[in-house]
């Protein structure tokens, strides 16, 4: 099994979600975070599973809060980029995050 390693900018997108579902319902906070570590669980399990949306790069929905997608690559180790909201410029964001990425 390959190791997972979440990029700081990947732990900052869920923290800020954690603190928006936390100011939208008490508890909630607590099931998105859940839901994270099973897509993390699931992703480093298979994480070749879903189909390559750019070249070397795949995501996976979050149950119950499909809004949101973890993105990674699974060169070396499970590298997730993002945990990034649909409602963003996606193609952007990815674009900046494997920038500093590589070399």
């Amino acid at each position: 099994m390959k190791p997972l390693r979440l990029t700081a900018e990947a732990i900052s997108d869920v923290q800020a979600a954690h603190d928006y579902y936390e100011d939208a319902k008490e508890g909630l906070e607590t099931v998105f975070v859940d839901q994270v570590e099973e897509v993390l669980h699931k992703i480093q399990r298979n994480p070749e599973m879903p189909q390559e949306i750019l070249p070397g790069l795949r995501h996976v929905r979050v149950k119950k809060f499909d809004a949101y997608a973890l993105w990674y690559t699974t060169a070396q180790e499970i590298l997730v980029i993002g945990c990034i909201h649909g409602r963003r410029n996606i193609p952007n964001v990815i674009r900046q995050r494997r920038n500093v990425l590589e070399p």
